[in-house]
C-alpha cells in the first residue's frame, strides 16, 4: 500500500465503535416503536477492508468513488414478513441515497439482498474525525436487511464462498447444493409465520383469546394487564374476536408505526387491541372504552 493508504489505514483503525452507537440507539428505537422481534448489528470496516475495496476500484478505473459502507448497520429481522415495514421505516426515517434489492425468482432460490445507502444523520457524522472525510470515503452508511434464518446462511457463504471465489471454480454442484441450504431456509421463514398463524387460530377456535392477539400480532407486547373487560365482551361476541383474528397485520403495523412517530403509546396489549380497532375494526364498544390520549393521538397522525 502506499504512503496514502497506511495513513489512512492507522486513521480508520482508530475510530471507536462508541461513535455510531447513537445511529443503532436511533435505529432500534424506530423499530421498537411497531414491536418488531429483531437483533441489530453495526460495525466499522476494518482498514485492510478498506483498501482492499478501493484498491480493486482503482484497478477496474472507476473514476471519483466513494466508498459507501465505511459503516454498516444489519437489522435481522424475525419474520420475513417484516421486511416491508422495515424498509419504510428506513425511508421514513433517514436519507436514503441508494436501493440494491435482488429480485426473487419464481424458477430459481437465490439469496436475497436487501441493502440500502443512506446519508449520516449530522450528529453521528459529527463524532467522527474530520480527516476521514478527506479520503475516498462517503458520509454515508449501509444498512443491510435480513431474516433470522437467512443471517447464519449469509455469513457462512460471505466467509467461504464469496471471500474465496477461486476455491468454487469446477464445482458447480457444491455451489448448487449451498444455495439448496438457502431454498430450505427461505421456506423456513414461510413455515414459522404460517405456523405461528395456526397457534393463533387454535387459540381463536378455543375462545383463549390472549394467546390468540398474541400470535396474530406478533409484536413484543409489554404486557396482558387490564385486559378483563376486553375478553369478557370478546366472549360474548365472538364475531368482533374473530375480526381482529383476521386483521391484516402488515398494513395494521406500518400503521401502528406511523402512529407511534410522534408519540409513542407504549405496547401493551390492551392498546395494541384498542388500536387496532381503531385502525379497521371499528367496533363501537371498543371504541367508546379507548382512552382519550389513545384517540387523539390517532386523530392528530390521521389529520
Amino acid at each position: 500500500m502506499n504512503d496514502k493508504f497506511d495513513d489512512m489505514s492507522r486513521n480508520i483503525d482508530s475510530i471507536s465503535i462508541s461513535v455510531i452507537k447513537p445511529l443503532e440507539i436511533q435505529i432500534r428505537n424506530y423499530l421498537d416503536k411497531c414491536g418488531l422481534f429483531y437483533k441489530v448489528f453495526s460495525r466499522i470496516k476494518g482498514s485492510k477492508s478498506v483498501c482492499d475495496k478501493l484498491e480493486n476500484r482503482a484497478k477496474k478505473n472507476i473514476q471519483n468513488y466513494k466508498m459507501q459502507d465505511l459503516v454498516g448497520i444489519r437489522i435481522v429481522l424475525y419474520f420475513k414478513s417484516d421486511i416491508k415495514l422495515c424498509e419504510k421505516l428506513i425511508k421514513q426515517h433517514f436519507n436514503v441515497l441508494n436501493i440494491s434489492r435482488d429480485e426473487e425468482l419464481t424458477d430459481k432460490f437465490c439469496p436475497q439482498r436487501i441493502n440500502y445507502v443512506c446519508k449520516l444523520p449530522p450528529d453521528v457524522e459529527e463524532n467522527f474525525d474530520s480527516v476521514i472525510w478527506t479520503y475516498p470515503i462517503d458520509k454515508s452508511f449501509e444498512i443491510q436487511i435480513r431474516t433470522i434464518f437467512s443471517e447464519g446462511w449469509h455469513e457462512i457463504e460471505h466467509d467461504f464462498r464469496y471471500k474465496c471465489l477461486p476455491d468454487w471454480e469446477n464445482n458447480e454442484d457444491l455451489s448448487r447444493t449451498l444455495n439448496g441450504i438457502f431454498a430450505t431456509l427461505d421456506n423456513c421463514d414461510w413455515a414459522i409465520s404460517s405456523l405461528l398463524t395456526e397457534v393463533a387460530y387454535r387459540h381463536y377456535k378455543s375462545g383463549e383469546w390472549i394467546p390468540m392477539l398474541k400470535n396474530t400480532f406478533r409484536i413484543r407486547i409489554l404486557d396482558d394487564v387490564g385486559m378483563d373487560e376486553i375478553l369478557k365482551y370478546f366472549g360474548e361476541n365472538k364475531e368482533v374476536a374473530k375480526a381482529f383474528f383476521r386483521i391484516e397485520r402488515e398494513d395494521f403495523l406500518v400503521w401502528l408505526s406511523d402512529i407511534n412517530t410522534k408519540m409513542k403509546i407504549p405496547l401493551q396489549l390492551k392498546n395494541v387491541v384498542l388500536l387496532a380497532n381503531l385502525y379497521s375494526i371499528n367496533d363501537s364498544y371498543l371504541k367508546e372504552i379507548t382512552p382519550k390520549f389513545i384517540k387523539d393521538i390517532v386523530l392528530e397522525s390521521e389529520s
